[in-house]
């Protein structure tokens, strides 16, 4: 082994490289791409996997054509550990033989809190809203019988059916969240400021139910008997299959994501079958389907409390926090598009989180009264 090839072994196993470090990997990579060493990254980028990286191989074909056309990536990449993986996103550059090599370099900033602590206070909350227009706050009531038809057990609604069918509207709150089972045997997980209307019972020839925020289904097989979702202008048609829907009245998209089996996405001008690891996005003002494959992991990692993000901006981000965490975001000033990627706990407290952001370097928070401030 040269005295190169030594120095950028010893370089590859530290995390802590100084300005000189990271002009000689430039200069380095710019007169060497050898299989061997090609080889070598390839080693060390796994081991940095290994340790919970979250880069993935989508990402890193997006970082290399952007940086083919000499296009700074601006991708921000947060570990699982709550900590910024700067080595691992260097050798995702040399791994793909680029003889450019980008330093990200995050500032140190300062968050200052103004306000309350923040921390997450939501859990397995819901409103039941009955027919003869009853309301019931669910979290406060002891586990057991509601009415005949409705059993309230372990933070749950379970449906034992009904011999007249009533609509009744389930409803979480901003940090809330909650699990019912239809009077059919289906499922349904609902996520933080979502609305499901239902109905007790399914005597008719479908099972329809309509949704606004965002839930994941589990549906029971009934044959000839299809269960539809219908969300603002739209339905999801299914027999038996699980899948997510997020249709949030803030978000410009329906993505509805597959699990397993088949569903059917229509509007009055179009539709489309999607297929496991599918995502279905209609555009709000389209009524044309764009169908791409999608992490599923990702997209239900919120029914156990973990939100995975993917090369997003910055404000779905800070939407979903605004749901998690029951505050307002205002941004100050003109933001510079930024993508990021990572894992956020529903445990952690907002200013962790905010802290979390803050170390890429690109952003700074600041909260008062419940409202949380971002600019660059």
């Amino acid at each position: 082994m040269t005295n190169e090839q030594q120095k950028l072994k010893a370089l590859l196993e530290s995390s802590n490289w100084s300005d000189e470090d990271y002009e000689w990997l430039r200069s380095f990579l710019a007169d060497n791409s050898s299989p061997e060493l090609k080889a070598m990254l390839e080693r060390r980028f796994e081991e940095h996997l290994a340790q919970g990286a979250v880069i993935e191989e989508e990402l890193s074909q997006e970082m290399y054509g952007r940086i083919q056309k000499g296009i700074d990536t601006k991708v921000r990449t947060i570990g699982r550990n709550g900590r910024l993986w700067w080595t691992a996103a260097a050798v995702v550059g040399m791994l793909l033989g680029i003889g450019l090599l980008l330093r990200q370099r995050p500032t140190q900033t300062t968050f200052r809190q103004t306000g309350v602590g923040h921390k997450y206070i939501g859990g397995d909350k819901a409103t039941l809203h009955l027919a003869d227009g009853t309301v019931l706050a669910l979290d406060s009531l002891q586990d057991g019988r509601i009415g005949e038809q409705v059993e309230k057990r372990n933070n749950s609604l379970s449906y034992l059916g009904a011999r007249h069918m009533s609509w009744q509207i389930l409803t979480t709150p901003n940090t809330g969240q909650y699990k019912i089972t239809l009077a059919d045997g289906s499922k349904v997980w609902l996520n933080s400021a979502t609305e499901l209307r239902f109905s007790t019972a399914f005597h008719s020839s479908t099972r329809e139910v309509e949704l606004k925020g965002e839930a994941y289904f589990e549906v029971a097989p009934s044959p000839g008997k299809p269960f539809i979702v219908k969300v603002n202008g739209m339905q999801i048609a299914v027999l038996g299959t699980q899948f997510n829907v997020m249709a949030y009245p803030d978000e410009n998209q329906i993505k509805t994501v597959l699990v397993e089996g088949a569903v059917k996405l229509s509007t009055p001008k179009s539709a489309v079958v999607l297929k496991p690891g599918k995502q279905g996005s209609l555009t709000s003002g389209s009524d044309n389907f764009d169908v791409q494959d999608v992490d599923v992991e990702d997209a239900v990692s919120w029914k156990t409390g973990i939100y995975q993000f993917r090369n997003e901006g910055i404000e779905p981000i800070m939407r979903q926090v605004q749901r998690w965490y029951n505050v307002k975001v205002v941004y100050t000033g003109r933001l510079e598009k930024q993508m990021y990627t990572g894992t956020i706990s529903r445990t952690d407290t907002l200013s962790d989180l905010l802290q979390l952001l803050e170390e890429t370097g690109t952003i700074r928070f600041r909260i008062e009264k419940g409202t949380v401030y971002a600019s660059q």
